[in-house]
């Protein structure tokens, strides 16, 4: 063994040490939430509709919020009506529920509103520090952090998400592809996320999206996908083949890939965020040569460790064996 491989086992070795510790030091989540959700959007007005369907299991003490920017049509809490959870638009919604001995929760929130237009001309900083629900012909973006949603505060949940879009947009969250149809009436699509997630975030756009199949280390199909601007869709081909290559290197050193699909979405912002089964990189970004032999890395990793590995491997570039990628972090 090297002595560069061996210094690349032993970091891995001590993350996943520290992994275990913080999860058996991690508070209990009582509260069991699932969301069913319905979005229709269009990107040319900036309107959003939706219908989410909330079930808490087991639950404790409930806080469920929306963003000020939305307006609540109907809300019924256990089939009876709730209320819109504030009392000024200049407020968000929040809705508190007290601990009591139910064994089940079901919120179903209908709301509605107008995005913010998508602003192309922000930097990565200025879009990173902008938690902005905003949308417009070029594309989508809604962070989680936005409060877009109707979503249970401080709480994990699994989800399933369906998306209608205008004929020509196409869109996205993280997750297993369930469904998908297009038609001169619209773009549809259903996606859903078994594992307990800190939220939703979802992107859309006038995307081309190419597809192929990878088998993983255990034979099993992993789905790839780009979802690209017209402009850059003749990068497809070689950022699929470059994740392919990723995918092989990373389940040799770590183990099998924890999803079924990944994903390449362009943004017509600045914008460099990743999030479960897909990363969402800008248009711009994603032209640079070097981005598939290096950033391109950085993206898939994240799909086994999320964020924390980052502050383990900052610092140590990750040396792939007899592949000819080089991927620093």
């Amino acid at each position: 063994m090297t002595g560069r491989v061996f210094i690349r086992n032993f970091l891995i070795f001590l993350f996943i040490g520290s992994v275990a510790q913080l999860a058996i030091a991690a508070p209990v989540n009582y509260n069991e939430i699932d969301y069913d959700m319905t979005v229709r959007i269009d990107p040319i007005a900036r309107t959003i509709e939706g219908k989410s369907i909330i079930t808490v299991k087991n639950p404790r003490e409930v806080n469920l919020v929306l963003g000020q920017a939305f307006e609540v049509t109907e809300a019924l809490f256990n089939g009876n009506l709730l209320g819109i959870g504030r009392e000024q638009t200049n407020q968000p919604h929040l809705w508190k529920i007290p601990f009591n001995f139910s064994q089940q929760h079901q919120f179903e929130i209908h709301w509605r509103g107008k995005l913010a237009q998508l602003d192309d001309s922000l930097d990565h900083q200025q879009t990173l520090g902008r938690p902005i629900a905003a949308s417009g012909e070029a594309g989508t973006f809604l962070p989680d952090a936005s409060n877009w949603y109707p979503r249970v505060a401080d709480g994990l949940a699994r989800y399933k998400v369906k998306l209608e879009l205008p004929a020509g947009q196409r869109g996205l969250v993280a997750g297993r592809l369930i469904e998908e149809r297009e038609s001169e009436q619209g773009y549809h699509a259903a996606f859903e996320f078994p594992h307990p997630a800190e939220g939703i975030d979802l992107m859309a756009g006038p995307y081309v999206i190419e597809t192929q199949t990878h088998q993983n280390i255990n034979n099993r199909p992993i789905q790839l996908r780009t979802y690209f601007h017209p402009q850059i869709g003749k990068l497809s081909g070689d950022y699929l083949e470059a994740v392919k290559r990723y995918l092989i290197l990373y389940e040799k050193w770590i183990g099998e890939y924890p999803y079924t699909e990944f994903s390449i979405v362009s943004s017509p912002t600045p914008t460099g965020f990743g999030m479960p089964t897909l990363t969402y990189l800008g248009i711009n970004v994603l032209q640079l040569p070097f981005i598939r032999d290096t950033s391109l890395g950085h993206e898939v990793l994240h799909n086994w460790w999320g964020g924390i590995y980052f502050l383990f491997l900052h610092s140590f570039p990750l040396y792939p064996i007899n592949t000819g990628i080089t991927a620093s972090f």
